[in-house]
């Protein structure tokens, strides 16, 4: 499965989408595109960044996308495998969402990394498959008071959280 944004841009008019291929085959020479969302907005500037996506134990999509149209964090659960059915829940509507990273844990809940504007990383777990309800969210701490930016998220046999992160001021990885 692939997930992609495409734009157009004029000076009158902003037009932007996200957009989800589940390929059938392993070359993904044969594919079903689908638009997961799209706007056009008359001399818009915004946009969609930062997209993730993951499979979940039912073999079906979760997408994360940040609508800069909207200023917010969403996650899609495709309830079908070309997603062209599926649920949509705003996780945050604070303008965050930069460098998204998510895992789904062997319960086929989300868990899911983020970094904001005062360039902390937040991770947060879904409480149900639509991530219509947050089960815990913390900021990510370390020892030391470095901004933290761009994380990634995997998952231990446990269901654990294990993150990775780059200092911002330091421009160096720390797991």
């Amino acid at each position: 499965n692939l997930v992609y944004d495409t734009y157009t841009y004029s000076a009158s008019h902003y037009s932007y989408s996200v957009e989800f291929v589940h390929c059938t085959n392993t070359d993904c020479s044969t594919n079903v595109p689908r638009t997961i969302i799209q706007q056009s907005l008359p001399g818009g500037n915004g946009w969609y960044e930062s997209l993730t996506v993951a499979k979940a134990p039912d073999g079906l999509a979760r997408i994360l996308y940040v609508d800069n149209f909207a200023d917010d964090l969403n996650f899609v659960r495709c309830t079908n495998y070309d997603c062209s059915a599926s649920t949509t829940a705003v996780i945050d509507s604070n303008d965050d969402g930069f460098h998204t990273s998510m895992a789904i844990g062997a319960d086929g809940l989300a868990r899911v990394l983020y970094g904001n504007r005062s360039q902390q990383l937040i991770y947060k777990a879904c409480a149900d498959a639509d991530c219509s309800n947050i089960a815990s969210s913390y900021i990510v701490a370390t020892s030391d008071n470095y901004n933290k930016f761009m994380g990634d998220i995997a998952l231990t046999s446990s269901d654990l959280p294990l993150i990775s992160f780059a200092r911002y001021n330091l421009d160096d990885l720390k797991t």
